[in-house]
């Protein structure tokens, strides 16, 4: 049972008495994606025992050791501890760990090769629903996609895409299918990078390149 306001002020107590649960370690739902290693639901211990607190929220696991070595005798209210709604999007939580923590999946699929974006499928192969990778590949190719095509990124959203999609079993339901925050966060930044180490790889093998640069001068 998760202590509320009318018990205890979670925000004057010391943190060095809180915790932060993994969600992984909660349920099995949150075992696949890496931020639930470190997100996961706030505890404190009082007389030995440990209840759950601020149940509706999920709370960085790292940042709570960051601030405990700093001080753990801080109160929680001056700590700086990353908390998110329960219905945030995992995009959301990998970006605070890396952005905040440099950390990463270092178990991730790999970043695309370009060649990659233009492969074609294996013929047969039909989405069973049950794939993340299937997901993470989706969610590359659609921004590729309305990137070349000038589309919205919310095309994704159109009954009639995934009307489409669904007949050719592309996916299987609505839930296989990435949303538009996906594509054009995760999706485009792998496009990006892959089309940045192509070019890199490519510049590197030259021994001389001609550039052209325009500039507009306002006068």
């Amino acid at each position: 049972m998760a202590a509320t306001s009318s018990t205890i002020d979670v925000y004057k107590m010391k943190i060095k008495n809180m915790y932060v649960t993994p969600m992984k370690n909660l349920s099995t739902k949150h075992k696949h994606s890496f931020c639930w290693t470190e997100f996961g639901q706030l505890a404190i211990e009082v007389n030995g025992k440990r209840r759950t607190v601020l149940g509706e929220n999920v709370f960085c696991g790292v940042c709570l050791r960051k601030a405990k070595n700093e001080d753990e005798d801080a109160l929680f209210s001056k700590a700086q501890v990353k908390a998110y709604g329960k219905s945030i999007a995992t995009s959301n939580l990998l970006r605070h760990l890396k952005d905040a923590h440099g950390l990463d999946d270092t178990l991730k699929t790999r970043t695309s090769t370009i060649k990659e974006f233009f492969t074609p499928r294996i013929s047969g192969r039909i989405r069973d629903g049950s794939g993340k990778s299937d997901k993470w590949s989706l969610s590359r190719d659609l921004a590729l996609w309305f990137a070349r095509s000038l589309m919205p990124f919310d095309t994704v959203e159109n009954d009639a895409m995934i009307d489409f999609l669904k007949k050719y079993s592309v996916i299987v339901s609505d839930a296989d299918l990435p949303s538009r925050h996906n594509i054009a966060r995760e999706g485009l930044e792998d496009v990006y990078n892959s089309m940045l180490a192509y070019i890199n790889a490519f510049i590197s093998k030259q021994s001389s390149l001609r550039c052209l640069d325009c500039r507009y001068v306002d006068r």
